[in-house]
């Protein structure tokens, strides 16, 4: 299945462990602003996206929710979770339409069993989505709002591959955990910088070097523990 190459993380899988997997996939579509799952929820199956971006996101007793988490092609969704038979922890929503390779979890549970390497694969995947979360509460409590958005945006770029991101302001208000207000006027001091240009709907990054000066070293810090756990040069 070409398909398999197209989400590094089911790429790096041993011939031995792909053999198991690759019967059981079953391609599905990824359409812009579907829920995944809630929190809590038994986790059924599990999604490596092919193409687009999923968003993990937090919620807290008063309702606020905050961006935890991107998954993209390097990744997957629920692998760990399946693994050790886990609930879900937070909300999965669809970002970028795309699409997904899924499994059900049972069977990515008893391939483990059979192939222990796809622990150790799955598990690599999982700390670099828990070094994202950290990084993010130490970016939402100490770094200015515009060097979040820069960042987040940069995060976004490397995973839907295009430099038009399909992002409204609501949504980024969501995932920045502030009010939309906020975001207007981060958005138009990015745009006034020559550094984006916002579309109904999308954001276009027009200067990424630019954006990324702009942007908190939190963006290298994740990346380069991606780049390190994954072996890969980029995501």
């Amino acid at each position: 299945m070409d398909s398999l190459k197209a989400n590094r993380l089911l790429a790096s899988f041993s011939p031995s462990a792909l053999e198991l997997i690759a019967p059981h996939l079953r391609a599905v579509e990824l359409p812009h602003g579907e829920s995944l799952q809630k929190a809590s929820d038994r986790v059924e199956t599990v999604y490596f996206p092919t193409r687009g971006m999923i968003s993990l996101v937090a919620l807290t007793d008063g309702g606020h929710a905050v961006e935890s988490g991107l998954v993209g092609r390097e990744g997957a969704l629920n692998g760990f979770e399946a693994i050790h038979d886990l609930p879900a922890f937070g909300e999965a929503m669809v970002q970028a339409a795309g699409q997904a390779l899924t499994l059900s979890a049972a069977l990515l549970r008893t391939t483990a069993l059979k192939t222990p390497e796809v622990i150790e694969t799955i598990g690599r995947a999982q700390a670099t989505l828990m070094v994202q979360a950290r990084q993010s509460a130490a970016c939402n409590a100490t770094h200015a709002l515009e060097a979040r958005l820069a960042r987040w945006l940069l995060q976004t770029r490397d995973r839907v591959e295009s430099n038009t991101l399909p992002l409204t302001q609501e949504f980024l208000a969501i995932m920045l955990g502030v009010q939309r207000t906020s975001v207007t006027g981060t958005i138009g001091n990015l745009s006034t910088l020559k550094l984006i240009k916002q579309h109904r709907g999308s954001v276009e990054i027009i200067d990424l070097e630019g954006l990324k000066a702009a942007s908190c070293d939190c963006y290298e810090i994740v990346n380069a523990y991606i780049h390190r756990v994954s072996g890969t040069a980029n995501l």
